[in-house]
């Protein structure tokens, strides 16, 4: 719960910030260099590349809410308590990332010899994995700025260090 009146400290600040940091950097290859490289690299046709984008978009809008149900659900699990549930989604979607994402901009493993089609759904479904991954860190890291602080100076603050 939010402290009243109480000044965030710079290294809360700075841990807020970092804590969005790996997220940030996913989501510039997501959406910059994602249909580069299944264009460039893998010689996959405009639309496969694109299909492969779409899933994790669509993954990810439905995701949303239900991620945002999830995290605003309490548990009565001493270990989420003790660490607080929005910090509890956000790692989750952290571990989520960082296996799905990998997967998403490297060599189909064990197919890269199968055709197009069958590739494209190796990497729908870890494009979908890296979202629902990234939907969770996002979520969980906007839900957390309440409670750390009601003052709305402050809130702005940590909006605009993330």
């Amino acid at each position: 719960m939010a402290v009243e009146g109480k000044s965030l400290r710079w290294y809360t600040k700075l841990a807020y910030g970092l804590g969005h940091f790996y997220n940030d950097l996913c989501a510039a290859m997501w959406f910059t260099y994602l249909l580069i490289f299944y264009d460039k690299a893998l010689q996959f046709s405009g639309v496969t590349a694109g299909a492969v984008m779409l899933a994790g978009q669509l993954a990810d809008g439905v995701a949303t809410p239900l991620v945002g149900i999830l995290c605003d659900m309490k548990f009565n699990n001493r270990f989420i308590i003790r660490y607080g549930r929005r910090k509890m989604w956000h790692a989750v979607g952290t571990v989520i990332v960082a296996f799905g994402f990998p997967f998403t901009f490297n060599q189909c493993i064990g197919c890269s010899n199968m055709s197009e089609t069958k590739q494209a759904i190796y990497f729908c479904s870890f494009a979908t994995v890296h979202s629902v991954g990234w939907t969770f860190v996002q979520i969980a890291h906007l839900a957390l700025i309440p409670d750390l602080t009601s003052d709305k100076k402050q809130r702005t603050e940590l909006i605009s260090i993330r």
